[in-house]
């Protein structure tokens, strides 16, 4: 992989010919300038929101708290019933 391998370059022709153009070498998201958590949460329920809406809270709140679970598998079992 290269040096920047996220890198993001956009060109853009206006119907007046001029050109504007902007390069990212680390686009947000990517492993360096990785996403804050609420931009995260917010994403996921904004996403999730539309297919599991009574459950959104619940998943979020016990993802946040994933650390804290001695075993996963009461948190597993809660996501496919």
């Amino acid at each position: 992989m290269g040096k920047f391998r996220h890198m993001v370059r956009v060109q853009v022709e206006l119907k007046d010919g001029r050109r504007l153009e902007e390069t990212v070498r680390t686009p947000r998201g990517s492993e360096s300038n990785f996403a804050a958590d609420e931009d995260v949460v917010a994403k996921f329920q904004k996403l999730a929101g539309h297919v599991l809406p009574p459950k959104v809270e619940q998943i979020r709140g016990k993802v946040l708290d994933i650390d804290s679970l001695a075993n996963v598998t009461g948190f597993v079992r809660s996501l496919a019933g």
